[in-house]
């Protein structure tokens, strides 16, 4: 329990920075309870595990949404009119409670973080316009990092608890249930760990070329700071 205890409060930190108090004691409140029910799935039914689904997919929205904003600004830095509409309309979805595409999300935010670091390693100096976009994606980006971190352990105990609860089951119809029911969980939980790699990738990558380029990285390095520390 300290180290769930610890790492809730890191999050709340976070939180507090960019967001209001009541968004930042429901996101306690659910990584509190994601983390508590992953802990325990060994020795919990099945039911528990579509608690801890909607856990896991809460605390994965929101922390997609900070992120997808972040390259929105990103996207439109870079010129990538497009691509910034697709994110600023995931960011939009998420913020509003929609996650009804959350693979979808998923998906496309990953792969926009391995185009956008390709152009950011490039390191071609940016424009008056592109400094401005870059400034802003600044916060948001170090703030979904640290977020997005912070759920790798639970979600990976998600997933092996899920799939565990799966092969344990021997009625056919149930099992055909359990894993139509645990499909999105387990799909999000998997694609973690890539999820922060790569995001892990472009805020390094960011930090330097923003640096490079004179803008004020300050807050964001703070918010690196504070993951660090806890």
């Amino acid at each position: 329990m300290r180290n769930i205890f610890k790492l809730t409060l890191t999050v709340v930190i976070l939180m507090i920075a960019s967001t209001s108090f009541l968004e930042a004691q429901s996101w306690k409140k659910n990584l509190k309870k994601l983390a508590e029910t992953a802990t325990s799935s060994s020795t919990n039914s099945g039911g528990d595990f579509a608690s801890s689904q909607d856990a896991l997919i809460m605390q994965t929205s929101a922390a997609l949404a900070t992120l997808s904003e972040a390259q929105y600004y990103v996207a439109l830095a870079q010129g990538n009119q497009e691509l910034a509409e697709q994110l600023k309309n995931i960011s939009d979805a998420l913020k509003g409670g929609d996650n009804s595409d959350i693979k979808g999300h998923v998906n496309t935010i990953n792969k926009a973080a391995k185009a956008q670091k390709e152009i950011i390693n490039k390191k071609e100096k940016m424009s008056d316009e592109a400094k401005k976009y870059y400034q802003s994606s600044l916060i948001p980006f170090f703030t979904s990092a640290a977020l997005t971190v912070k759920l790798k352990e639970p979600a990976e105990q998600f997933v092996k608890g899920a799939i565990n609860e799966i092969k344990s089951i021997r009625n056919p119809l149930e099992l055909g249930k359990l894993k139509k029911t645990l499909a999105t969980g387990i799909f999000v939980g998997k694609n973690i760990p890539s999820l922060i790699k790569n995001i892990l990738g472009t805020t390094g990558d960011l930090m330097s070329y923003s640096k490079d380029n004179g803008l004020d990285v300050s807050k964001a390095k703070s918010i690196e700071l504070w993951y660090e520390i806890w």
